[in-house]
């Protein structure tokens, strides 16, 4: 319940919670401990930040700070969850993306 939005039904966050496997430890390291971060803007690499409503692990002020050192543009995908690609706005979260991609013509 802590990954997804309340609108998901329980039956599919079982059978969720039941195919995930533990996190690689090198995924958590560079997740907890990351370096240096090179900005997209410095970069000139087209960025899109989605922030998800009802994350519970992921705080707004961190997708929005994100956001900003980046100089992307930031949107907020409600309803959802931290897993949003699962979630039941997952298909809007496809919308998005592609649309997002249409506009950046990439």
């Amino acid at each position: 319940q802590l990954l997804f939005s309340e609108g998901l039904p329980a039956a599919r966050m079982r059978r969720y919670a039941a195919l995930m496997t533990p996190e690689a430890p090198r995924a958590l390291s560079q997740a907890h401990l990351p370096g240096p971060v090179l900005s997209a803007f410095l970069t000139r690499i087209p960025t899109l930040v989605i922030g998800a409503a009802q994350d519970r692990l992921v705080r707004r002020s961190c997708t929005l700070r994100t956001a900003f050192y980046h100089a992307a543009r930031h949107e907020t995908l409600d309803p959802s969850g931290h897993f949003p690609m699962l979630d039941v706005s997952a298909e809007a979260l496809g919308r998005r993306l592609i649309d997002w991609l249409d506009a950046e013509r990439l």
